[in-house]
C-alpha cells in the first residue's frame, strides 16, 4: 500500500505543478497589436473561439457577414479573470482584461 500512496502523491504533485496561471495582468501585458493567434497562445495557452453573431437572414436566405468571416474573437479565462481578443485579418486587432 504504500508504494500506492507514494504514486497518487506523485501524480499529483505533477498536475498541481503543471497548473500555471495563464490569465494575469503580465501575460496581457506581452500581447501587441498585429500579433497571430499562435503568438498569443504561445502566451496565454489555447483560447475558446467565441459564438460568430454576424449571421442574418436576406432575401436569398441566410447569409453570414463577411466581417463574421475575417474577425474572429477569442477569450482565456482563469479565477474571474478573463482576456479577450479579436482577430481581424489573421492579427490581433485589439484586446481587453476584465477581472483584474
Amino acid at each position: 500500500m504504500n508504494i500506492r500512496h507514494a504514486a497518487v502523491a506523485m501524480v499529483i504533485a505533477l498536475v498541481l505543478t503543471g497548473c500555471e496561471q495563464k490569465v494575469t495582468s503580465e501575460n496581457f501585458d506581452q500581447l501587441e497589436k498585429g500579433m497571430t493567434l499562435t503568438q498569443v497562445e504561445q502566451i496565454l495557452g489555447p483560447g475558446h473561439l467565441e459564438e460568430a453573431t454576424g449571421t442574418s437572414i436576406g432575401i436569398t436566405g441566410m447569409e453570414q457577414s463577411k466581417d463574421t468571416i475575417k474577425n474572429r474573437t477569442y477569450s482565456w479565462e482563469e479565477d474571474h479573470k478573463i482576456i479577450t481578443v479579436t482577430i481581424k485579418d489573421g492579427k490581433v486587432a485589439s484586446m481587453t482584461k476584465r477581472g483584474f
